[in-house]
């Protein structure tokens, strides 16, 4: 899922950083931004459609980072994954319910518009 070059941190490192979120260090969510945040976006916008605005590969990015720290139990480190490859499929699917929550208020705003022209009521 992600390449060695994305993300210059050792796995030892990685097992380290997680082992400080797990032990809520205050420090651990800098030092895991400063480490993956670019990376992620970097990774979301080449695997994701161009006309998909960057901000939307940021906002899942940032989430997957949050929600690890909030949950880093979510991370198994002893399943044979990768911290960077958890994240990425963090990303991603963050990226898909942001992508269908944009979606949905698109709808709306149409449906919105359409009923006030039917309506008559503009303003």
């Amino acid at each position: 899922m992600s390449s060695s070059s994305e993300f210059l941190i050792s796995q030892e490192d990685e097992l380290a950083l997680h082992r400080r979120l797990v032990d809520r260090d205050v420090t651990a969510f800098a030092d895991l931004a400063s480490k993956f945040l670019d990376p992620l976006i970097k990774w979301l916008t080449a695997k994701n459609r161009s006309s998909i605005s960057e901000d939307v590969c940021i906002d899942a990015a940032e989430d997957a980072l949050i929600a690890l720290v909030k949950n880093p139990a979510s991370f198994n480190p002893g399943g044979g994954k990768r911290l960077d490859a958890y994240l990425c499929m963090s990303a991603q699917g963050d990226f898909r319910n942001l992508l269908r929550k944009e979606g949905r208020h698109r709808k709306k705003g149409r449906t919105l518009s359409n009923f006030r022209l039917k309506t008559g009521n503009i303003s």
